[in-house]
C-alpha cells in the first residue's frame, strides 16, 4: 500500500525499489500492490495490480494476504490532507482486524498537525508490527504523537537501493527528450506550492544566471506529472536563455540515470535530492519541508533557504562553488550515499523476520 499510480516518480521509486528488494532475495512470495491507475501500473512496472479504491478487492487481497507493507513516503502526513491520512490509516487498521501482520517500510512521519489525526495516527500504528523509518526525525515525531510501540527502527529511504540505467541509456533519454549534451547540464527540479510564485520567478533569474555566468545548460526534471511539468513550463517562459525538459515518459530509473550525466542538480523534491546522491551529483535544495533540510543536512550540502525566505544571490554561489569543486562533493556524496544504501537494504531483511515468524 502506497502512493503509487499517480505519475509521482519519488514514490513509484519506492514501489520499485521495495519490489525488486524483495526480488532479489529469491524467496518464492507473490506481491499485489493498491494503486492507482491499476492497468497502466503493471504495464510500466511488472507487478500484480488492484485498484486501490475498489473496497471489496482490496479488502479480499488484504484478507488473502500474510503480511501488509504500508510502503515508503509521507504516507502518514495531514499537510496535503487529512482524507490521504485516513485512507492509509483504514487500510493498516483493516489488516490487523483480519489479523494479518503489519509492516510500516521506510516511513516518512509527518507533519500530522490536527489533534484528532494524531490522535488516529497513535492509535493505528501503535498496532503495527513492524516500523521501519527513513530519518530520525520520523522516529522522534512518532514519539511525540504518542506512539510506544517498541518495534520502531530508523533504516533508510528504499530508493538508495534502487538502480539506474546505464550512462549510454541516459544518453538517449537526453536526446529522446530534446536535450543536447554539448555542454554541462544543471538539472532543476521544482513543484507547485502555496503562494510560490515570487520564488518560481526568482528561480527563472537563477537558471539564466547559471546559463550565461557558468555556461551550462538547463533541463528542468518533473517529478509528479503533469503539475510538475506545469510549473516547469511557468519557470521557463520567465526565462530569457533557452532550457529544456525531461520527457514525462520517463522512469525513475531513467531519471536517475540522466541525473547521473549532470553537474549538479537545483531542487526542491526529497527524491531528486535521493537519485542525485544516488548517483553522487551534487545539488542544492530549496526547503518547503522539513524532510529537505534533513536531506540536505544529511548529504553536508547547501540549502538555497526555504520558498518563503531564500537568497537567490547565495544560491547562485553555492551552485557556482558546487561546479568549481564537483568531485570533492562527488567523492564526499559518494560515502554518504553507499552507507545509506546498507541501511536502506536492512528494510528488506527485517521484513522477512517479520515474515518468517
Amino acid at each position: 500500500s502506497g502512493y503509487y499510480g499517480f505519475n509521482n516518480s519519488g514514490d513509484d521509486a519506492i514501489l520499485i525499489s521495495i519490489y525488486s528488494s524483495i526480488l532479489k532475495t529469491g524467496r518464492n512470495i507473490d506481491v499485489t500492490v493498491l494503486a492507482n491507475k491499476p492497468e497502466e501500473t503493471s504495464k510500466k512496472y511488472g507487478v500484480k495490480v488492484i485498484y486501490r479504491y475498489n473496497i471489496f478487492k482490496v479488502i479480499k487481497a488484504i484478507s488473502d494476504c500474510d503480511l501488509l507493507i504500508s510502503g515508503g513516503g509521507s504516507l502518514l502526513q495531514d499537510r496535503t490532507s487529512t482524507r490521504s491520512l485516513v485512507y492509509y490509516l483504514s487500510i493498516i487498521k483493516t489488516a490487523k482486524i483480519l489479523g494479518k501482520k503489519v509492516m510500516l517500510y521506510a516511513n516518512g512521519i509527518g507533519p500530522v498537525e490536527k489533534q484528532r489525526n494524531r490522535n488516529m495516527v497513535r492509535h493505528v500504528v501503535n498496532k503495527a508490527d513492524l516500523i521501519t523509518l527513513r530519518e530520525e526525525n520520523s522516529l522522534t515525531e512518532l514519539r511525540k504523537i504518542g506512539v510506544k510501540n517498541k518495534n520502531a527502527i530508523v533504516t533508510a529511504d528504499p530508493v538508495f537501493a534502487m538502480e539506474s540505467i546505464s550512462d549510454a541509456q541516459a544518453r538517449k533519454a537526453f536526446e529522446l527528450s530534446g536535450v543536447p549534451t554539448d555542454k554541462p547540464i544543471i538539472g532543476v527540479s521544482v513543484r507547485n506550492w502555496k503562494n510560490i510564485d515570487g520564488f518560481l520567478y526568482d528561480m527563472a533569474k537563477l537558471c539564466d544566471r547559471i546559463y550565461t555566468e557558468l555556461g551550462r545548460n538547463i533541463v528542468f526534471i518533473p517529478m509528479q506529472m503533469p503539475s510538475d511539468t506545469a510549473v516547469s513550463r511557468k519557470v521557463r517562459e520567465m526565462m530569457k536563455n533557452p532550457s529544456y525538459i525531461l520527457s514525462e515518459t520517463c522512469t525513475p530509473s531513467e531519471i536517475m540515470g540522466t541525473i547521473g550525466l549532470m553537474d549538479a542538480v537545483v531542487s526542491m523534491r526529497l527524491h531528486t535530492l535521493i537519485f542525485a546522491a544516488n548517483r553522487a551529483v551534487p545539488m542544492l535544495g530549496f526547503v518547503y519541508d522539513p524532510k529537505i533540510e534533513y536531506y540536505l543536512n544529511l548529504f553536508n550540502m547547501p540549502k538555497g533557504g526555504s520558498i518563503n525566505d531564500y537568497d537567490m544571490e547565495k544560491a547562485f554561489v553555492s551552485i557556482k562553488n558546487i561546479t568549481e569543486n564537483r568531485q570533492k562533493y562527488s567523492d564526499d556524496l559518494k560515502v554518504i550515499s553507499s552507507e545509506m544504501k546498507k541501511h536502506s537494504q536492512d528494510n528488506v531483511k527485517y521484513l522477512f523476520k517479520l515474515l518468517d515468524k
